[in-house]
């Protein structure tokens, strides 16, 4: 299966929730999580057009690296 690369600010939110959802599981509460989570990054991303893919995946990362790291 090949790898398609993201090509909305949207498509970005959505795979950067699923990844971390996926990789610290937990049965309480996903779709209250998934909701922050999405809605965090939507925020975090407001300024970034729908079409800039990059500029959103840069912002999320930073955001969740300063996270990690505090």
């Amino acid at each position: 299966m090949l790898h398609q690369p993201l090509k909305t600010k949207t498509q970005v939110i959505a795979q950067a929730v699923q990844l971390l959802l996926s990789n610290h599981p937990s049965t309480n509460q996903v779709l209250t999580r998934q909701s922050a989570l999405t809605a965090t990054f939507q925020y975090l991303t407001r300024n970034v057009p729908e079409n800039s893919p990059e500029k959103a995946s840069h912002i999320i990362l930073g955001y969740v690296h300063a996270c990690l790291t505090q």
